[in-house]
């Protein structure tokens, strides 16, 4: 019983979600430590307790029962024990030795700063080593036009096959993968293309029909199609009794429908099965970088061929951790701005409920889609902690500005109404957020 329930998706998602905010508090706790900064209390979750343990630095971990966040309580002056709390410094005696710490007020400007800013860096530094992960298992594109795999089409013999290396396509020689994209991406729908390929060591001559057909390469989670039960391989053949030759005619019919429910007739392992789906208006991205709104069924297309994936170095692998991490942070910024001035609607903004169903839904998809989704998380976590909101990181950091500037830290009744705020507008945010999680 034991066994079935820690295999589930939704306790994977619980453990996913716990380990992004431990890492995040986990930075915290050890910047401050480097700083010599003496912390009371590293939670993760709130309410109950349901373990708890106290080290030798007199630090207690705890895990709570709701697990919707953490904190590292560090050591002020009021938890100083001497008369009037005017010791800033103070010492701890265990078994394995003495140690000072100091309280957070008695730490320099930089030493505070950095421990602030340690939370979202390692959740950065998270997502970069997972998406780097995910590049070593998954590969990158073999430098050679090789082909990794062929999409099945109803009736198809497969005439190319997998490890096929690609020479010419209509009598133009070819270097690299993306090379075949450019070249048949202008071809017309109707035409066959021919292709020069070399197998095992035979050059071969082959008639391939055009790459660009109505085939499901992913589909987006919570989407009308995945609601209509819409997989990966899956090849439209009709959609309100028009025959579909290509992505564009399934997108011209979805853009015609108005968000009418549009039937589909779709091809899959050779049974057809017919499909009611409702076109809705959600986000894209569209190829400058921006974000908008397009009626979509939440389906994406590509090239009947995939390129063969080959093992990268650890430089290579972690530059695309590194790029993964930025592009997370940018699309969501980008996101974020486009709701601000309501190009998207709001109602694409998720909370913990979607979160986790997120995760959960993930997990069953298999590790890589998981770890993909656990590194974006991770990553969008550290971007909101970063925000100017008091309560987060970034109003500490707000606050810290006004420090330098001022040469004083606010009044504590300046600080005490900004949290104040701070925790207002993060609570009306997450019943929003999970209002929407609960409508979807």
């Amino acid at each position: 019983m034991i066994k079935l329930i820690l295999g589930t998706p939704i306790f994977l998602a619980i453990i996913a979600f716990v380990a992004v905010i431990f890492i995040h508090e986990l930075g915290h706790y050890l910047m401050g430590r480097l700083c010599g900064i003496g912390a009371s209390t590293f939670s993760i979750g709130f309410g109950p307790k349901l373990i708890s343990y106290t080290d030798r630095r007199n630090t207690e971990w705890t895990l709570c029962l709701i697990p919707l966040g953490g904190f590292v309580k560090f050591w002020t002056k009021s938890d100083d024990p001497s008369p009037n709390n005017k010791i800033n410094y103070r010492n701890e005696t265990s078994s394995t030795g003495s140690f000072s710490q100091k309280s957070f007020e008695a730490s320099t400007l930089l030493a505070r700063t950095l421990t602030v800013l340690a939370g979202p860096f390692a959740n950065f530094l998270m997502s970069v080593v997972i998406f780097t992960g995910v590049a070593l298992s998954n590969g990158i594109i073999s430098p050679d036009p090789i082909v990794g795999k062929v999409a099945a089409l109803p009736g198809d013999r497969k005439s190319i096959l997998a490890g096929d290396k690609i020479l010419s396509i209509q009598g133009q020689s070819i270097d690299r993968f993306e090379q075949i994209y450019e070249i048949t991406s202008e071809m017309d729908r109707s035409s066959s293309i021919n292709f020069r390929v070399l197998r095992d060591g035979k050059t071969l001559d082959l008639i391939v029909p055009y790459l660009f057909q109505p085939v499901v390469f992913s589909v987006e989670m919570f989407s009308p199609a995945m609601k209509a039960g819409i997989e990966t391989g899956d090849v439209f053949l009709e959609a309100n009794s028009r025959l579909v030759s290509s992505f564009e005619d399934i997108k011209a019919i979805i853009n015609s429908s108005k968000g009418n429910p549009v039937l589909v007739t779709v091809w899959r392992n050779g049974q057809i099965f017919k499909k009611i789906i409702s076109p809705e208006m959600r986000p894209t991205e569209t190829p400058t970088g921006n974000i908008v709104e397009k009626m979509r069924i939440g389906v994406r297309g590509g090239s009947l061929l995939s390129p063969a994936m080959v093992t990268p170095s650890i430089y290579e692998a972690g530059l695309m951790g590194i790029n993964m991490t930025i592009y997370v942070v940018r699309t969501s910024l980008v996101g974020l701005a486009r709701m601000i001035d309501r190009t998207i609607s709001s109602k694409h903004l998720s909370g913990p409920v979607g979160v986790a169903k997120a995760l959960s839904y993930s997990a069953s998809e298999g590790s890589i889609p998981f770890l993909s989704l656990l590194a974006a998380i991770s990553a969008g976590i550290g971007l909101i902690n970063l925000f100017p909101i008091p309560i987060l990181d970034g109003g500490h950091l707000m606050m810290f500005l006004y420090e330098s500037i001022f040469k004083a830290p606010p009044p504590n009744y300046v600080v005490k109404f900004l949290m104040s705020v701070g925790f207002f507008v993060l609570f009306a945010l997450m019943v929003f957020a999970t209002f929407n999680d609960i409508v979807r």
